[in-house]
């Protein structure tokens, strides 16, 4: 959907806090380029993708939040808008002037004690909705580490991206006192548990090759191909290929130069365990 006008939270300046300028600059063109007509920009350096997706979780849920505030007025609509306010004179027609004499005027809170409460109610969803976009941020955030853990070549590049992020997050983050940049420069410093390499290198260069020239097209192929069990087997002669349905039917229908070149003539099947 195409908008005309966004809100720029102050929090994002934080993120873009410890960039350099043309990093800032790269992230507010994929930002308005998001928040205005929803394109996902794919070729954002690693730093400036972690900051990115930060901010589109925050873009998603304000969005989310406008169209159902859009959607309940809508349904006002159709049943005749908004009552009108009644006034005070309405509410005692017996004393047309107001309350006189010495006795407080009641407040509007006490005058409408639920108000009070759906301000209360209020106040508590947009705590719990700051909450859930931080925990959206932290889930793409994540995502990026296993990216970066899979093309290092670990062998289990998602249980190495939650590790890194727990190690951290207990201490605070402190030790990366320039939040983004720095957690780039140690995920990719990071020292796996698993010690030895996933896959042959011959096969994550080809699939690396592979995944740079469809992400754009295809992006949800690409997702897939970075699941943790993308690998390949050789048995007879025949290499195969294991990985999700959507990047084996990919495969099978395109033959992508990528896999015959790598295969050097081999016959190639993929399948998933």
């Amino acid at each position: 959907m195409m908008r005309d006008r966004y809100v720029f939270r102050r929090e994002w300046l934080d993120y873009m806090a410890e960039l350099e300028p043309a990093e800032r600059m790269e992230v507010r063109d994929a930002v308005d380029s998001y928040a205005f007509f929803g394109e996902v920009p794919q070729n954002l350096s690693r730093v400036t993708r972690v900051v990115f997706s930060c901010i589109k979780t925050s873009i998603d849920r304000m969005n989310e939040e406008y169209e159902a505030a859009a959607e309940r007025n809508r349904e006002n609509g159709k049943k005749g808008g908004r009552p009108r306010k009644p006034t005070e004179t309405d509410q005692n027609p017996e004393n047309p002037l107001g309350y006189l004499g010495f006795s407080e005027k009641p407040t509007e809170t006490d005058q409408n004690p639920q108000k009070a409460m759906k301000g209360n109610e209020r106040k508590g969803n947009e705590s719990n909705s700051f909450r859930a976009s931080a925990r959206e941020a932290a889930d793409a955030e994540k995502e990026i580490f296993q990216e970066i853990f899979f093309w290092r070549n670990f062998k289990n590049p998602t249980g190495e991206a939650e590790r890194f992020m727990s190690y951290n997050s207990e201490k605070g983050w402190k030790a990366l006192n320039t939040p983004e940049k720095r957690r780039i420069a140690a995920v990719e410093s990071w020292i796996p548990n698993d010690g030895g390499p996933r896959v042959n290198e011959k096969f994550l260069g080809m699939w690396q090759a592979l995944y740079s020239r469809i992400k754009c097209e295809f992006p949800h192929v690409a997702r897939d191909m970075l699941h943790d069990g993308c690998r390949c087997t050789v048995a007879n002669g025949v290499i195969s290929i294991h990985a999700p349905e959507s990047v084996r039917k990919y495969i099978d229908s395109r033959k992508p130069m990528e896999v015959t070149e790598w295969a050097k003539g081999a016959k190639v099947k993929t399948t998933w365990p």
